[in-house]
């Protein structure tokens, strides 16, 4: 701010400066931010030196294994290893059939018992699946209520009220006083002689007019109290004053 210069009545009156506001503004900002940026690396904070390589592990020898390797059929139920065979002009194959032969009734035997708790477990999981599926949905649907709500009570903040931040240079309560008393009485419907004007003129209509224009008269009150909700609703539903805009005085 710089003083008036000249007249000595006006020499403690400070002419308002945006420049060097601005300047000021600038000047604090990189201040905070030179001061957040040097506690930002702190000792603690220093990137640890690379630990020692460590000493390469001894190597293993590989020890061969001389026991025979037994391949065991899907269906046939776990027998202890055959003695190796000193020729190896034919494989130990014949008895397969006969380990075969019992797996059916043994796998019966297992099998039984289990059923029942698959059969139990497929419409819990289907209830399951069920259950989070309706969540899902739940929670989309919550989630666009409210941002909808948000959406809307923004607009009518913005169409309805004019207000700053609470750091505002132009914040002014009595030029939001008059705004939002303004946007009020413009937008909000109210009971006042008019209103009363047009009951009276309903009440004479009904009273008045032969009955088979009774229903007519009645349209046409319906439609206009109609067509005054909806002139309400679009005024409503336009963008006023945006927020963080300063009203000039004149």
């Amino acid at each position: 701010a710089r003083r008036l210069p000249g007249d000595p009545s006006q020499a403690s009156i400070e002419v308002f400066d945006p420049t060097e506001l601005r300047c000021q503004v600038l000047r604090r900002f990189a201040a905070a931010t030179a001061g957040r940026g040097a506690w930002a690396m702190t000792p603690s904070a220093a990137p640890a030196a690379p630990a020692a390589p460590a000493a390469p592990a001894a190597p293993v020898a590989p020890v061969a294994s001389v026991a025979p390797v037994v391949v065991v059929a899907p269906a046939a139920p776990v027998a202890p290893a055959a003695p190796a065979c000193p020729s190896t002009d034919a494989p130990a194959a014949p008895a397969a059939p006969a380990a075969m032969s019992s797996a059916p009734a043994a796998q019966q035997t297992q099998l039984r018992p289990e059923e029942p708790t698959s059969s139990a477990a497929s419409p819990r999981r289907e209830r399951t699946s069920l259950f989070l599926r309706f969540w899902q949905v739940l929670e989309l649907i919550r989630s666009f209520v409210r941002t909808q709500a948000e959406q809307a009570t923004e607009y009518f903040k913005a169409s309805t009220y004019l207000s700053f931040k609470g750091d505002s240079l132009f914040r002014d309560p009595c030029i939001e006083e008059l705004y939002q008393r303004h946007r009020m009485q413009h937008w909000m419907p109210k009971l006042e002689w008019s209103a009363a004007a047009v009951l009276q003129m309903l009440i004479w209509d009904l009273a008045a007019n032969p009955s088979h224009r009774l229903r007519l008269i009645l349209y046409f009150y319906v439609t206009f109290v109609v067509l005054v909700g909806m002139h309400k609703c679009t005024s409503f539903a336009l963008r006023g004053q945006p927020i963080h805009v300063r009203i000039g005085r004149g």
